[in-house]
């Protein structure tokens, strides 16, 4: 939610921060209406790959390559923005609600400015 809130006040007239207000159902209502959707690793990652919408997906402590990585047929509507560098990743293979080591840095260093790069040309896409 936080990170959603720094990125909707780069751009609050383009990006609407939804993080945590709907119900799946209404979540992917929302989706379908999107131009683009930036979620994390979670079902809102998987319902927009699904509904064909670019997706820039946050991975924090799970990491694509155990299997959970963002179905998309076409490969170009789907980025993934994690912090690679860190040797404690991955921590678990569903996540977890606290981190182990403490310092959450999975989360707490992904780049904002790599998440906004991830944006550009998002509103070409036909959906």
């Amino acid at each position: 939610m936080e990170l959603g809130e720094q990125l909707a006040s780069l751009e609050p007239l383009k990006i609407i921060n939804r993080a945590g207000k709907f119900s799946i159902g209404q979540s992917a209502s929302v989706i379908s209406q999107s131009l683009f959707v930036i979620a994390l690793d979670s079902s809102m990652m998987h319902i927009a790959t699904a509904l064909g919408k670019k997706t820039i997906s946050i991975w924090g402590g799970t990491v694509p390559y155990l299997g959970f990585n963002p179905y998309a047929v076409d490969k170009s509507l789907s980025k993934v923005v994690e912090v690679k560098e860190l040797d404690c990743r991955p921590c678990s293979k569903y996540g977890r609600e606290t981190c182990p080591k403490g310092h959450f840095r999975c989360m707490k260093d992904i780049n904002v400015q790599e998440v906004i790069a991830a944006t550009k040309g998002a509103s070409r896409v036909k959906s």
